[in-house]
């Protein structure tokens, strides 16, 4: 009885080990890499053939080269290829075939590849093509200049030319000519900035400035398309602030400014490297030294993708209690609307209360021209509903505005008052932007830019406060604050403005004046709405109500964790049977020395 319950407990035991070998046996022998990113493919042929295979997207897996996407996409056959020193030698893709002056070009986001395409390791997003091309044949190309510390050359292609395809960006002929790991890339409101190249770093006040032909760029590496010929060039340079605190005594050139060498003393383009720094710089000024009724300072942070202070809304709403959404000054309404709309309020519903109502209701007229400006700003900001029967709607803010210029173009605070306003005819001008192409608000903004110009060539601009408006005014009508337009002694509007930043980011009042918390926030606003403007942003006072509250980005999410979603981190593929094989040997092992010991207990 005992043998034979041995037996049966060792049968069990084989079973068990059976059933593990079974499952072992049923997992995979080998299992496909997973895709790590897309990107595109496209074979053009020849002109009698024509394109051998549309832009076909594809997916791609790790340390895939994109001769293997080739391979994969077309097929190996279709693919005719030698083995060479330095890789794989193309010579025919589905049938046609390199011959005489014809040959296999290689191309990455229509920049000329400079290794074949057997070392080339796809990256996300990246559009393969090979090209068939005569080499006798004169082909689009541009050239491509990396110059570093000291004027030390990190690339120079001024020998050769590079090839180009499909008008690809100046920074994807950076990446691709370099190799993108070379490239540091910060991500900003407005596109990639360029942190370092090759291992050579944009620190403190140093910044990588982008040329084309030898002049300055308008608009980022990465918004502009190639054209043939050019001539780009990437160039470490030093931004020295243009608010140099030793010039205490206040002395100042024609313009009012600061009589100090810096950016405001020639006409040099203004890049968006340099106008990225004075906002940033701006910004942490305007955070270190936070106060919650910045409105001014809240607006601006909006618009260049930086964070409000928390504390702000919940101010707003206390303020907003405190005088039961109806404030003794009408402007007080309007400028907390703005600044609650950008901290991701509601103004129809902050506290239980309607502050566009009691603008549109209220009575803008008290305050003078500056009440009627931010009701109509403040109304305009966003798709606010406005009764017909309201005491105040746009069309009639507009007219009554426009009721009140004066016969030089200006307007003055109040309308009794007919002496000169820079400040006021700028904001008047901010006010009207959204409807400068009805005709005749057109007429009333000609007559005021006009003023606006002789007032800066007469001097009369003193102060950076006034330069805030008036750059804020001109980005808001899609006028270049750094253009011809506002120029006197080669110094424009917008380099005079930026001469009263100080090394801490801060403005200054008047040249050799220190930050302050008055005219940092207006100036801030300028520096915003000028980024906007280059940017194609838009409209600063835009703000439309978050129907959710406060904006919040989603949380990034990998291409692991789409995968793996929320049932944990899968465990590896090994892609291999190996050692599933060796643990059932060693089962099977331990099963047979167990049967044996009880088959040798029972016989003894």
């Amino acid at each position: 009885m005992i043998g034979k319950r041995y037996t049966k407990i060792a049968l069990m035991l084989l079973l068990v080990f059976a059933l593990f070998f079974g499952g072992f046996h049923a997992l995979p022998a080998t299992a496909a890499a997973a895709p790590i990113g897309t990107g595109s493919l496209l074979v053009e042929g020849s002109q009698e053939t024509g394109t051998l295979l549309s832009e076909t997207p594809i997916q791609y897996v790790q340390d895939e080269t994109a001769f293997d996407a080739l391979v994969n996409k077309v097929g190996a056959k279709n693919v005719d290829a030698a083995d060479t020193s330095i890789g794989k030698s193309i010579n025919g893709i589905m049938g046609l075939s390199s011959k005489d002056t014809y040959y296999w070009a290689f191309y990455v986001n229509g920049i000329a590849a400079p290794v074949g395409s057997s070392s080339y390791n796809v990256h996300d997003g990246d559009k393969l093509s090979f090209r068939y091309v005569d080499w006798t044949k004169p082909s689009d190309s541009v050239s491509l200049k990396v110059i570093g510390n000291n004027g030390q050359s990190l690339y120079d292609s001024s020998q050769y030319n590079i090839g180009i395809a499909d008008q690809p960006t100046a920074l994807q002929l950076l990446q691709v000519t370099l190799g993108s790991d070379k490239i540091g890339l910060q991500d900003t409101q407005y596109g990639p900035m360029i942190i370092s190249i090759d291992g050579t770093s944009a620190q403190g006040n140093s910044y990588w400035a982008f040329y084309v032909n030898g002049q300055y760029a308008s608009i980022g590496a990465d918004s502009y398309k190639l054209q043939p010929n050019d001539q780009i060039t990437f160039k470490l340079e030093t931004y020295t602030p243009t608010g140099d605190n030793s010039n205490s005594s206040g002395d100042s050139n024609s313009n009012g400014g600061s009589n100090n060498n810096n950016s405001a003393s020639s006409s040099e383009s203004l890049s968006s490297v340099k106008l990225q720094q004075a906002i940033d710089s701006a910004s942490e000024y305007t955070l270190k030294n936070w106060s919650d009724d910045n409105i001014w300072g809240a607006i601006a942070l909006k618009q260049t993708g930086k964070i409000i202070p928390s504390s702000f809304l919940s101010s707003a709403n206390q303020v907003v209690q405190k005088n039961s959404g109806k404030f003794h000054y009408i402007t007080d309404a309007e400028k907390y609307t703005l600044g609650i709309l950008a901290a991701g309020g509601d103004p129809t519903n902050i506290s239980g209360y309607n502050l566009v109502q009691n603008i549109y209701n209220g009575d803008v007229t008290k305050q003078g021209t500056n009440g009627e400006v931010y009701a109509l700003i403040s109304l305009g900001s966003t798709d606010f509903p406005i009764p017909s029967s309201a005491t105040w709607t746009k069309e009639k803010l507009i007219n009554q505005l426009l009721n009140t210029q004066q016969q030089d173009g200006h307007w003055s605070l109040n309308t009794t008052d007919s002496s000169s306003d820079i400040d006021i005819t700028a904001m008047v001008l901010v006010a009207l932007a959204p409807y400068k192409d009805q005709t005749e608000v057109k007429d009333h903004i000609s007559k005021a830019l006009e003023y606006l110009s002789s007032q800066y060539l007469a001097s009369k601009v003193d102060n950076s406060s006034t330069a805030a408006q008036i750059v804020l005014a001109l980005s808001s009508l899609g006028i270049d604050g750094n253009g011809p337009t506002f120029i006197k002694d080669n110094v424009s509007i917008m380099q005079y403005l930026m001469s009263f930043q100080q090394n801490d980011g801060g403005f200054g009042y008047k040249a050799g004046n220190t930050s302050d918390t008055f005219s940092t926030p207006q100036a801030f606003e300028a520096l915003a709405a000028y980024q906007m403007y280059k940017g194609g942003k838009g409209y600063l006072y835009h703000l439309p109500i978050s129907p959710n509250g406060i904006e919040q980005a989603p949380p990034i999410q990998t291409k692991q964790s789409q995968a793996v979603g929320n049932k944990g981190n899968a465990l590896p593929n090994t892609a291999t049977n190996a050692e599933n094989m060796v643990l059932a040997g060693l089962l099977l092992i331990l099963a047979g020395t167990i049967l044996v010991y009880f088959q040798r207990k029972r016989r003894a």
